[in-house]
């Protein structure tokens, strides 16, 4: 496109913190390429809450927009679990929700 950006996902997952950048679907679907931003792919693995982590969601939420992410879940280990979020730089609060929309505290992120 002769611009800096990134493809993404034409999903609302992968593109829900992206603001000021104009994104154009690739011609084949399942794409867009966004103009003008940097982004990165967060991946938040866990194996603390075992089984019952099957139906939480990660929000995210910087201030403005939030957004709830499904976890992901190993295919070759049930015990391996992920939330992934496509982020540009920013600075954004994280928070864990049962499949009732509780807010679950006992699960927390140190910064890295």
């Amino acid at each position: 496109t002769g611009s800096p950006g990134f493809y993404v996902s034409d999903s609302l997952a992968a593109k829900a913190f992206i603001t000021g950048a104009t994104c154009v679907p690739h011609p084949r679907g399942c794409a867009e390429y966004c103009n003008d931003v940097c982004l990165r792919n967060v991946e938040v693995k866990t194996d603390a809450c075992g089984a019952h982590c099957f139906n939480y969601t990660m929000r995210v939420s910087d201030g403005w927009t939030s957004f709830d992410y499904p976890l992901h879940i190993d295919q070759s280990d049930d015990n391996k679990h992920s939330f992934e979020a496509v982020l540009p730089k920013g600075v954004y609060e994280v928070s864990f929700y049962n499949q009732d929309g509780t807010l679950d505290d006992a699960i927390e992120l140190e910064d890295v």
